[in-house]
């Protein structure tokens, strides 16, 4: 079964916008065993997106659809995918009902040209949209079928894995006696030694037995290995070639769970009962916060300080006037008394402190830019650790948080 992707907006191509739907509904997908073939994005002009739905809808016996579906002028995903499928709009009034009931809940005066989201093709299935106003359907044409969802993520997510998945597997019951059926997956997140080197490691072990694909991603400051084979694939062979995988990664093996770094850490603290508090500079507070994107960080994270300037770190972590004269803000030194500063002032068992220069200003010969000094562990037990990044100021403050949690991880083995 081919499933195609088909996303529509000018903010999606102007750099406005991150495509985010793509990343979360190819997970779905892949989580039912099922393998998106193509995203293909557009801009919201008339003709190429009619040209565009054309192309997908040839090619593909599923076609998801995002964006587009408001009452603007640009949005024109609904009237082209009619056009192009030769069915007629037609205006529903269950559909009407639910968009004035969205205003009426909000103290709003819909507008009149909030009438066009009442049209649907004559053919669709209504679903009902509860975070917004534009509705999401699902129709079947000429043995394919076809799912227009929103744009905005929020409302997009919850209706593609509840009633779109549903329906979707409905079709592909019907259509293809597909039953639900996940690959076997394992995955290894290593650190240490780069994507090229991991894999010709791995060629040392001889051919890949056929049915097990491995495929390798590089996402700073790791390279995730994943294994993967069908579900009907002979579960022993499958292991056994991953256990071989796992002796010859053990030493940069750092964990085989999907989870964010963030997460991980969270989870080593819950449950070796450790609290934690981080205190940054370079990087603003971006350690902290992704820390607290994730649930149950309250239960471990203490607090966290930004201590950009001088006298804030001396104020605040109680770092020496001698320490930032002599070494500077930016040393073994100065992140060493950071650390120290933090954990006797939080009462936190152990933490992280960050320290460097994330540019385009700052640098010099001996300290250029994307230098960091990262100190992290407890008052018994730390270390510091230089590193040297590259990129613009954004990424290497994004490099700097990441690799802080990575390196905590890594002494919480």
């Amino acid at each position: 079964m081919r499933i195609e992707l088909l996303c529509t907006g000018h903010e999606l191509l102007d750099g406005r916008v991150f495509n985010t739907n793509a990343t979360r509904i190819g997970g779905l997908l892949y989580e039912q065993g099922w393998t998106l073939q193509q995203v293909t994005t557009v801009s919201d002009d008339w003709r190429e997106l009619c040209a565009a739905i054309k192309q997908c809808f040839l090619r593909s016996d599923v076609l998801l659809m995002t964006g587009g579906l408001g009452p603007t002028s640009d949005d024109c995903t609904v009237a082209a995918l009619a056009e192009v499928l030769g069915l007629s709009l037609e205006e529903r009034e269950d559909v009407l009902q639910d968009v004035r009931a969205f205003f009426d809940k909000k103290g709003r005066v819909m507008s009149e040209n909030n009438h066009k989201l009442a049209q649907l093709p004559q053919t669709a299935v209504y679903i009902h949209n509860d975070l917004g106003s534009a509705p999401a359907f699902c129709l079947e044409h000429e043995g394919r079928f076809v799912a227009c969802l929103q744009g905005v993520p929020v409302e997009m997510w919850p209706l593609m894995k509840g009633p779109v998945l549903s329906r979707l597997w409905d079709f592909a019951a019907a259509r293809f006696s597909l039953r639900k059926q996940a690959f076997q997956t394992r995955l290894f997140r290593c650190y240490g030694r780069g994507e090229s080197c991991l894999a010709e490691s791995i060629t040392g072990l001889g051919d890949v037995p056929k049915g097990i694909e491995i495929s390798y991603r590089a996402t700073f400051p790791e390279v995730q290995i994943r294994l993967q084979a069908a579900s009907d694939y002979d579960p022993q062979l499958f292991v056994g070639y991953c256990e071989r995988v796992e002796a010859l990664l053990s030493d940069h093996c750092f964990s085989s769970s999907y989870g964010s770094l963030g997460r991980l850490l969270i989870d080593r603290l819950t449950q070796l009962s450790q609290t934690f508090a981080s205190a940054e500079s370079c990087t603003g507070g971006l350690l902290a916060s992704l820390l607290c994107s994730e649930s149950g960080a309250s239960k471990v994270f203490v607090e966290s300080l930004v201590t950009y300037s001088n006298l804030s770190k001396q104020r605040l972590l109680g770092v020496s006037q001698a320490v930032l004269e002599q070494e500077g803000a930016v040393s073994e030194g100065c992140a060493r008394a950071m650390l120290e500063g933090l954990l006797r002032g939080s009462g936190a068992q152990v933490g992280v402190a960050i320290t460097g220069i994330a540019g385009p200003q700052g640098g010099c010969e001996q300290k250029p830019i994307g230098t960091v000094y990262i100190a992290f562990g407890s008052l018994d037990d730390y270390a510091v650790r230089r590193f040297s990044f590259r990129g613009d100021r954004e990424q290497i403050q994004r490099h700097a948080a990441l690799m802080a949690v990575l390196q905590l991880l890594l002494t919480l083995s």
